[in-house]
Order: structure tokens, then sequence, then C-alpha cells
């Protein structure tokens, strides 16, 4: 009899044992699922994200100028901080962003004598000519005035609206437009043109700044640039081009500035004769007429005939016979 009763004592404590360990594996298994499925939930949660994808379009390209092979995305929050910046040297960018209201702008990197300058914020994102390290002797600028390095074709766009929303893809097309103007001097030499040795130039009244959300000005048209000419294939006639950020007869605040082509003209003979030509009242009325003007598209050509003579004592003197000013193609005045 006890043999039989130590005998059920031992299956009824296998028997808990086993039922204990059958609610321990299943609490485990519970736990196991439970911790399953939070993974899993969080796994296929949709991002609070948007997308956005810029393509570039260099259709404003200068004549015979390249696309650029280094250019730049600028992103920026509403209120004008930067969100990003990217690299967009092969014109496309994608990329996920919050939803929100935001403004691009896009500029052509690696370009002589300008840099792009306050990029942290669109309202004073700009582009700066460079200063000449350099200046010329020949030329004596007025005081206050600038000389600026030779700047090569640079583009940019003003900012560009964007508003993304929660799993919006947004696409935009972007094309940066040329930001220089383009200034072009022609010099034709009469009489004794063998006597000229060389003829350098400068431009005053051009900007060195400019605001790529305004696209004016900052600093005003406080500077000069450079016209380095050189002989043509027909003797006698020397021509020069320039780009410059903007050109005009005042500055923002209104006050005057002298716009003026000064030449150097140097003799084999070591003398040499200085031309002061002053285009302001061409520049106002250009500007006057919707031809442009400040940092928009006026293109400005000049035109300066002289006769060169020698007098009785054996110096030479340049005397101007014609200088022709063209803004847009078209003749703002004329002198003879």
């Amino acid at each position: 009899m006890q043999t039989r009763m130590k005998t059920l004592l031992v299956h009824l404590k296998a028997k808990t044992r086993r039922a204990a360990g059958l609610a321990v594996t299943g609490a485990l298994i519970g736990i196991t699922f439970a911790g399953s499925s939070c993974v899993r939930k969080s796994l296929y949660t949709i991002p609070q994200e948007g997308v956005i994808s810029f393509e570039v379009n260099w259709n404003d390209l200068a004549t015979g100028d390249q696309a650029p092979t280094e250019a730049s995305l600028y992103i920026y929050n509403e209120d004008g901080t930067l969100e990003r910046n990217v690299p967009f040297s092969a014109g496309k960018y994608r990329g996920n962003i919050a939803p929100g209201v935001y403004r691009a702008l896009v500029v052509s990197d690696g370009r002589e004598g300008v840099h792009f300058t306050s990029m942290d914020n669109y309202t004073t994102a700009a582009i700066r000519a460079l200063e000449a390290t350099k200046v010329s002797k020949a030329v004596e600028l007025p005081d206050g005035v600038t000389e600026l390095q030779r700047m090569e074709w640079t583009y940019g766009c003003k900012e560009v609206d964007i508003e993304v929303g929660v799993g919006d893809t947004l696409r935009r097309t972007v094309e940066p437009g040329q930001l220089p103007q383009h200034v072009k001097l022609n010099f034709t030499v009469a009489g004794d043109r063998d006597a000229v040795e060389s003829v350098e130039a400068v431009l005053t009244g051009v900007a060195q700044h400019k605001n790529l959300s305004t696209m004016d000005p900052s600093d005003g048209y406080a500077s000069a640039v450079p016209l380095s000419l050189e002989e043509a294939k027909a003797a006698g006639q020397y021509q020069a081009s320039a780009l410059v950020l903007g050109v005009d007869n005042k500055h923002p605040d209104g006050t005057h500035v002298p716009n003026d082509v000064i030449i150097r003209v140097a003799f084999d003979n070591g003398g040499g004769q200085t031309i002061d030509q002053d285009i302001t009242d061409e520049i106002k009325q250009a500007i006057e007429n919707g031809g442009g003007g400040g940092t928009g598209g006026l293109d400005i050509e000049v035109d300066v005939e002289v006769e060169v003579s020698k007098n009785s004592t054996g110096e030479y003197t340049a005397t101007v016979t014609k200088w022709v000013v063209t803004t847009g193609g078209v003749i703002v005045q004329k002198q003879n």
C-alpha cells in the first residue's frame, strides 16, 4: 500500500512540473510574439516625408560657352535658413525631405574671377566679383574705386519656391541664367597708328556684388573692370570685352555714380595719353528707355575712334574723332 502511494505521489509531482514548464513556455512564447509584433509594426511604418527631384537645364548659356562642369544646389527653409547644400554637377538630385515650404537656388561653381558668399541664408546669398590682385598702373582710377578681376561667365537662378507634403514626390526643372552683363570696347586708330604700342582701358560704375534672391547690388557701383585691348586682324583696330555684375549711374541710395570709359594709349616713343569718355548720360537714357540697367540685361558696346598725329616737338597726340555707345543693339548717343 505504501509503495502504491509513493508511486502515485511521484506521478503527481511529474505532472505538476510538466504543467509548470508548459506555463512558462507559453508565457515565453507570448512574450516573443508580442516583441515580434512591435518590431514588425515599426518596420512597416510609412515615413512622414516627401521626395524632391531636381534637374537642371543649361539653355541660357552665353554664345560659345560650355555647360558648367561644377554646380551646387542650395535648399532653404521657409525662414531663409539653409536646409541642405548638395553637389549638382551631374545635373540631377533626388532626396527625402520633411513636409514644408522651401526655396531652392542653383549656381555654377569653379568659374574664374567670382565666388558665391553668405550662402547660409537665401536673403543674403550672393555672387561677388574678386578684387584685382595686380592693379593696372597705366590707368589711374578715381578715389574710392576698386578694380576687379576679369571674370568668366557664371550662372544662377532666382529662388524656386517649392511646397512638399507627406508622401509627395515633387519634380522641378531649373534653368540657371547668365549672372554677368557683357561690356565690349572697340578702339580704332587712324593717322600714325603704327606709333601706338598698347592700349588699356577700364569701365567705372560697375557692381562688385549681386544678391541672388533680388538680383540687386547691396554695395552699389563703386568698382571698375579692366579692359585689356588686343589688336584685331585689321591694323589699328583694338577690341576688348569684359563681364560685370551690373552697371548703373546711381547707387541704391540714389547718389550719383560716374560711368567712365578711361583709355590709356601708350606710344612707341615712351609717351602716352589718357582718354576719358563719360557715358553716364547714355547709361541713364538706356535705363529710362527700358533698355535694362542695374543688374538687368543691359549689354554695353562702346566704339571709339581716334586720330594719332605727331606735333612739332615730336610728341604724339590722340584726338577723339568719333565714339558711339550702343546698348542692347540700339545706339543711345553718338558724338563726332
